[in-house]
């Protein structure tokens, strides 16, 4: 709790801090909501074979508008990560899950590309470092035979640090300032293993999120 705690609180100092520098600058704000699909990479999260699991992201940003094509938007976000895979034991095939919530903040660099003419959107690119805090513990679900199982992961980091790739458009006049559309890979950089083998699993996550801008 009491990182937890910590970590709402450094949300907070980053987002007065970044409000504060551009205080004179334009701003706008708004909702994200979505959903992610998440598995694990790097060379220990083979064995079993990693596939996609699907869970939700939602939450807010604050944008601000640095120069005529840039602006800088921090973003906090509840992801529902992890993977999912299969095990076959004999004539049984095992579907095991494994689930992974975070509290994240993305600093994204938003690109605004201009296109000439009247157009119906307007596309972005973007990038930018992202933090993140685990909530709650992690939990591995297995199913098969006709029975289910789930048990708690133990020897597991509390927090998660990636780079977030993307790119997006405003749809504007639609609902409130505009209706927005982001597409996302967040690359994880750290490992979600604490135990003492050190193994290397590391979030990788595909995100589709609908947004609007108030």
């Amino acid at each position: 709790m009491r990182k937890f705690n910590s970590f709402v609180l450094m949300a907070v100092i980053v987002l007065l801090v970044v409000s504060t520098s551009y205080a004179q600058v334009s701003m706008e704000k708004g909702v994200l909501v979505g959903f992610n699909f998440a598995t694990f990479g790097g060379k220990d999260a083979a064995n079993p074979t990693p596939d996609n699991k699907t869970g939700l992201a939602l939450g807010g940003f604050v944008s601000f508008k640095v120069a005529d094509m840039i602006s800088v938007e921090p973003q906090l976000l509840y992801m529902q990560k992890g993977s999912t895979a299969k095990v076959a034991q004999g004539n049984t095939t095992i579907d095991i899950t494994g689930k992974y919530n975070y509290l994240e903040i993305p600093v994204l660099v938003k690109l605004n590309i201009p296109l000439a003419g009247n157009v119906a959107f307007k596309p972005n690119i973007f990038a930018g470092p992202a933090f993140a805090l685990r909530i709650g513990t992690p939990s591995i679900k297995a199913e098969g035979g006709g029975q289910t199982v789930e048990q708690d992961i133990q020897n597991t980091t509390s927090t998660d640090f990636g780079l977030v790739f993307g790119a997006g458009a405003r749809i504007p006049g639609v609902i409130l300032n505009g209706i927005l559309i982001d597409v996302r890979y967040t690359l994880g950089l750290s490992s979600v293993d604490d135990s003492a083998a050190k193994a290397e699993i590391k979030n990788r996550v595909f995100s589709i999120l609908l947004g609007v801008a108030l």
